[in-house]
């Protein structure tokens, strides 16, 4: 059985050079810290990628997250920095073709790319989210198609990404080390104050150990404090009316209004008016706010109480 204890942490970023040199050059990876990985790629600590070690500084543009498993992170990756070859997005690469967005390895190539991706059968009723971290290439993101309903974009800085990943657990101990190199040595004829302005945003502290623990502590404190609530509840199914047994999963509504039912009775609700045997999105039977089918998945994979 495939282990998904961290797989809602994956994310799959893609990065721009901003050296002079090579502008618009791209790189495609994953990883569950965002924040951290760019420092590494810039050469601020060790663990970078040699492929963008010699167009450094880098910028980190958009991330790709909530992916339901391991599988689909390394799937995705794989698709988008080879249209080419991956026959599940093969269809996405020949749209492409005709659309003047440079060569395959250009950002605005590889931003039309994600769009035309995203709409694959593979991937377009994935929970996905699609966080972007700048706004100075709107101009590449306007000329995409709609990205299917139940994949959300948000807008933010990088160092509050982690809000929305959430905090991957470290079972090993970090050996990340201070690099004593200037980031700028392989950027020839340029100065150093040149370039600072451009950087300034890579120079993000992490998250000490020590925070990442009381995070963990508080969420546990939380998931229990709800169980004790629950199993203090004598409630019924807002579905079927039967009662709801401990040992069975439920969700509740994420707006407060109430309502508690079993997650296979919500299922069904959801799926009566589509042709899918998952459903994608729905609207809650008491509050009727519409709500994403994954979100309800990605709370049961976290050992949390299920909510939306």
């Amino acid at each position: 059985m495939e282990k998904n204890i961290s797989s809602m942490k994956f994310c799959v970023y893609l990065l721009t050079s901003i050296n002079p040199g090579f502008k618009y050059h791209t790189y495609i990876g994953k990883t569950t810290c965002p924040p951290r990985r760019i420092k590494q790629h810039n050469g601020i600590i060790s663990g970078g990628a040699f492929k963008t070690e010699a167009k450094r500084p880098w910028e980190m543009v958009i991330v790709v997250h909530s992916f339901p498993t391991q599988t689909k992170v390394l799937q995705f990756e794989w698709d988008w920095q080879h249209p080419e070859k991956g026959r599940r997005v093969r269809q996405a690469f020949d749209n492409m073709k005709g659309k003047h967005c440079g060569t395959m390895f250009s950002l605005q190539y590889k931003i039309r790319l994600l769009a035309e991706i995203l709409q694959m059968p593979a991937y377009c009723k994935l929970p996905l989210s699609v966080y972007i971290t700048t706004h100075r290439y709107d101009n590449f993101l306007n000329e995409c198609p709609p990205l299917p309903k139940q994949i959300t974009v948000e807008y933010g800085d990088l160092s509050d990404i982690m809000k929305c990943v959430g905090i991957a657990r470290i079972d090993r101990k970090e050996k990340t080390k201070i690099k004593r190199d200037n980031i700028f040595d392989n950027l020839h004829g340029t100065s150093q104050s040149q370039l600072s302005q451009l950087i300034e945003d890579f120079h993000l502290d992490d998250k000490t150990s020590q925070e990442d623990t009381l995070a963990e502590e508080q969420k546990k404190i939380q998931m229990q404090k709800e169980l004790k609530e629950i199993q203090n509840t004598s409630s019924n199914c807002f579905i079927c009316q039967q009662r709801i047994k401990l040992d069975q999963r439920i969700v509740k509504c994420l707006y407060k209004c109430g309502m508690k039912a079993h997650l296979c009775c919500l299922g069904k609700i959801f799926s009566e008016n589509t042709h899918t045997l998952i459903p994608t999105t729905g609207n809650c039977p008491s509050c009727h706010r519409e709500i994403r089918w994954g979100d309800i998945i990605k709370v049961l994979k976290n050992k949390t109480i299920t909510s939306f």
